[in-house]
């Protein structure tokens, strides 16, 4: 049987570990073994490895490393390393296993990693790969990364920036991360139970909270923690659960302020120096947001859809999901995310968002490649070098913008809404809105169209309120005299019945997906060729896509209100015939086929000839489980697989993986707008658009008559 020593020194790490040594333990063909150091080993930090032992396993090695008296300089830190490097040596050569399995990116890691070189034990590391930029852990990581001989990240992005170190692919593994499987397999606590075992009122809202010492940045860590505790005190409302600080240079200020703060205010700031895994995710699960620089904000708050407030740049780097709020180490800008994180709106902003580390079974694909990995000569590594083509591409940094217009009306404030107003004050545009839920929080609220015009005179309007609105809303900006750029959301309207001659300002229409690398990748290879087929599919399950809210009530439900999925999934109409032309003629099958409680079509399935492209197949539903979207095209010569959830596209057998983020189509969307005027090559055109609605009418006309129904000519 196979040795499998896995590495653990800190509480948090073995948490993540834990599902990792149970897969482990009840394999026939492994055998576990633990290493122990650190602060598991450490009285002044809390001797976690009893919470090892109490969840059924037996620490084979212990190191200490960690002295009481010795501080946290950098110097003191050396000293431990040095320690650290030889009792691991020791441990490893007595336990003599066949796979050393390290987790992450501390200097403890990297001392197991130093010293299994040595004793001439194969790694396999979790989590390479990984930016984060404002701590030491960086070069730490993709130190112990070149010293690994198995790698299994957490995502894509994170794969391939292993193989750009030189790591051979075929050893590179994208299982996702430990500590989101952990969430959907631990029995976690009630808030009841939690609030019992940490003898702590949980009844009002709270904020959990990890800051950890910042090794990199200039604004030193016992500045921050001054920073971040003036920012929690103008949220009183809030109760405030703190967690143990790292091992790192700069705990000892950190923890000395995080304890003042708890003496002063007993009944409101409970600070635990270890949690535990079990009640750190159940705080997790309870709690109104992450807020600090710890990892677990980036990784496992996702997985509960609950906001992450990340302060400074201790994780500045990762890939993030929609749920995480950045911001500077300041109490004006820490509080000014709070506010944001804890508003309605920002809820539903997340409430479709895909967490990027979900990888299903990862302990178990884990534990299949130690078990079957070749062990002969897995030492001996190779440089893997990037020939053409490059593996990863990201977008090129964007050209200044010449001219933004200062002053940008959002005309509805749903999540879309949201969205809009957040990329455009990115951009560093003064944004108004029109809502009818008004006064926003926060925000320059105006009730209606006419009062925001006449009082706030702006330059840009996005209409995105809901879809039967829009035209009147166009007509509403026509008649104040509004003059400036317009972009209207997908779709312009909710029937060709609604259609009014184009507005007299220049007005383009949100189709984002336009934007999208993928789709610009495509085209550019399409340039010239001949087409012979498409195939594009997207479809998610309605009750799922929006949580927190009853997909009953949405506009998706209702027809009258723009609903149904040929409108609410047009993109894909849309990007077809950005890619092969105009519509010629339809012929599709779909209705309301479903138990789901809507009156509007739930699933469509539609054979089109486009205008360079005779053989074409759109398939949109809201009842696929599984959250999927791609385009298959078949061209004379070759043949294209987008894929629009994992951002990757395969030309043949050669496969390119691109970095992007929703926002960022958004925004260039938005760039567009401001550069051309109204006309850029990418944009949809108001008659574009309105050639989509005539496709969406001429599919609903073809499953009633059984027929193909013709584009009718001018």
């Amino acid at each position: 049987m196979r040795k499998i020593c896995i590495f653990t020194s800190t509480r948090a790490e073995f948490g993540l570990l834990s599902g990792l040594a149970s897969a482990i333990s009840r394999s026939p063909e492994l055998t576990l073994q633990l290493l122990v150091s650190g602060t598991h080993v450490s009285a002044s930090h809390g001797e976690t490895v009893q919470e090892i032992i109490d969840a059924g396993f037996t620490p084979d090695a212990r190191v200490p490393i960690l002295s009481p008296d010795e501080g946290d300089a950098g110097v003191a830190t050396c000293r431990v390393m040095g320690r650290a490097i030889s009792g691991y040596g020791e441990a490893l050569s007595n336990l003599s296993p066949d796979l050393l399995v390290i987790l992450g990116d501390r200097y403890e890691a990297f001392c197991c990693a130093a010293a299994a070189q040595i004793c001439r034990v194969p790694i396999a590391h979790i989590h390479g790969g990984e930016r984060t930029e404002g701590a030491v852990d960086e070069v730490f990581r993709h130190s112990i990364t070149k010293m690994s001989h198995l790698h299994f990240p957490c995502c894509e992005e994170y794969r391939q920036r292993i193989i750009q170190l030189g790591e051979d692919p075929l050893k590179v593994h994208n299982v996702g991360a430990l500590g989101v499987e952990n969430i959907r397999n631990l029995t976690l606590l009630t808030r009841e139970e939690l609030s019992s075992s940490l003898n702590f009122s949980l009844k009002d809202p709270f904020f959990l909270i990890t800051f950890h010492p910042v090794t990199l940045e200039s604004c030193s860590g016992e500045r921050q923690i001054q920073e971040l505790i003036a920012a929690l005190e103008t949220f009183k409302a809030y109760n405030l659960v703190i967690t143990g600080v790292n091992a790192d240079h700069g705990r000892s200020a950190i923890e000395a302020r995080i304890k003042a703060l708890s003496v002063s205010q007993p009944e409101r700031v409970l600070y635990v120096q270890s949690m535990g895994q079990i009640r750190y995710l159940s705080a997790m699960r309870f709690c109104s947001a992450v807020v600090g620089n710890s990892s677990s904000g980036i990784l496992e708050a996702p997985a509960f859809k609950v906001p992450t407030v990340n302060i400074g740049d201790r994780q500045k780097g990762r890939v993030r999901a929609a749920s995480v709020v950045d911001c500077e180490p300041s109490a004006a800008a820490i509080e000014a995310a709070l506010r944001r994180v804890c508003s309605p709106d920002f809820r539903s902003v997340m409430a479709g968002m895909v967490n990027p580390f979900d990888g299903g079974d990862t302990a178990e694909q884990i534990v299949a490649t130690l078990t079957r990995v070749p062990l002969n000569d897995l030492l001996k590594k190779h440089f893997f070098d990037l020939a053409v083509p490059v593996v990863q591409e990201c977008l090129p940094p964007r050209s200044p913008l010449k001219a933004y217009p200062k002053r940008c009306l959002v005309i509805g404030y749903g999540s879309i809404g949201v969205r809009h107003a957040g990329v455009l004050e990115e951009m560093g545009c003064h944004v108004a809105i029109v809502s009818r839920h008004a006064p926003v929080e926060n925000r320059l609220c105006y009730r209606s169209v006419e009062e925001a015009v006449r009082s706030f005179d702006p330059e840009y309007a996005v209409v995105c309120n809901r879809t039967f609105e829009h035209i009147d809303t166009l007509k509403a900006l026509s008649e104040c005299g509004f003059s400036g750029n317009c972009l209207v959301e997908k779709p312009i309207a909710a029937s060709v019945r609604q259609l009014v001659p184009v507005p007299q300002f220049p007005t383009v229409v949100g189709y984002p997906l336009r934007f999208h690398p993928l789709l610009s990748a495509a085209k550019e290879i399409l340039s010239g060729k001949t087409l012979l087929s498409l195939h594009a599919y997207v479809g998610q399950y309605l009750p799922t896509w929006r949580p927190g809210t009853d997909y009953r009530q949405c506009y998706s439900a209702h027809s009258e209100q723009g609903g149904g999925v040929l409108l609410d999934l047009s993109h894909e109409l849309d990007y077809l015939q950005y890619l092969a032309g105009p519509w010629q003629r339809v012929c599709a099958s779909g209705g309301h086929r479903s138990a789901l409680e809507i009156d509007s079509a739930d699933q469509y399935l539609l054979l089109i000839q486009l205008q360079t492209c005779q053989d074409v197949v759109c398939h949109v539903d809201y009842l696929s489980h599984k959250t999927r979207r791609f385009c298959s095209i078949q061209y004379e010569g070759g043949t294209l697989w987008l894929d629009f959830i994992g951002n990757s596209l395969t030309h043949n057998e050669q496969v390119r993986h691109f970095c992007q983020q929703r926002n960022e189509l958004f925004r260039d969307m938005h760039q567009s707008v401001f550069e051309s005027t109204g006309s850029g090559p990418r944009l949809c055109s108001w008659q574009e658009a309105v050639d989509t609605l005539h496709l969406v009418e001429a599919a609903e006309q073809s499953a009633l008559q059984e027929k193909w129904i013709c584009r009718s000519r001018p």
